[in-house]
C-alpha cells in the first residue's frame, strides 16, 4: 500500500485518448450527457469507500490499484443473501462484490480496459 494514494478522488467519464472518432452515436450521446461525478476515498489504513456505498480494502501492486469490496450500504454480501432468500428472492447484486482495478496514470486513477472507449478518470480533490 502507499500512503500518496490516500485521499478524496474524482471519477468522471472519459473518452480514450486519440478515439473520439470511434465513438457510435449513441455512445457519443451517452458521454456528452454525463455529469456523475463518481467519489471514491482512499483511507491510509488500506480502506476505501466507493460511490458513497461500497465499502473495501485495497492495495497497490506494480502500478495497479486493487479494491475489493466488503459491504454494500453497511451489508456483507453473506448478509443479503440471506436476506433476499428469507424474503423467497434471489440476489442478483453479486457483481458489486467483484474486486475491481484501477491503473496508476500520470496523477490520476483510470479503469483498465483499454479496449473500452469510455473509461472513468479519477483526478484528486485532495489528500488526507
Amino acid at each position: 500500500m502507499s500512503l500518496d494514494f490516500v485521499g478524496e478522488w474524482e471519477g468522471r467519464w472519459a473518452v480514450r485518448r486519440n478515439r473520439e472518432e470511434e465513438l457510435t452515436a449513441a455512445e457519443r450521446k451517452r458521454f456528452l450527457k454525463s455529469e456523475e461525478m463518481i467519489p471514491l476515498t482512499l483511507r491510509g489504513d488500506g480502506s476505501f469507500c466507493h460511490k458513497k456505498s461500497v465499502d473495501g480494502t485495497w492495495r497497490l501492486a506494480k502500478g495497479i490499484l486493487n479494491l475489493v469490496p466488503m459491504l454494500l450500504d453497511g451489508h456483507s454480501l453473506t448478509s443479503m443473501r440471506a436476506a433476499a432468500e428469507e424474503q423467497g428472492r434471489v440476489f442478483r447484486l453479486d457483481f458489486l462484490f467483484d474486486p475491481f482495478s484501477l491503473v496508476v496514470e500520470d496523477e490520476c486513477l483510470a479503469t483498465p480496459d483499454d479496449r473500452k472507449l469510455l473509461y472513468i478518470r479519477y483526478t484528486r480533490l485532495y489528500r488526507i
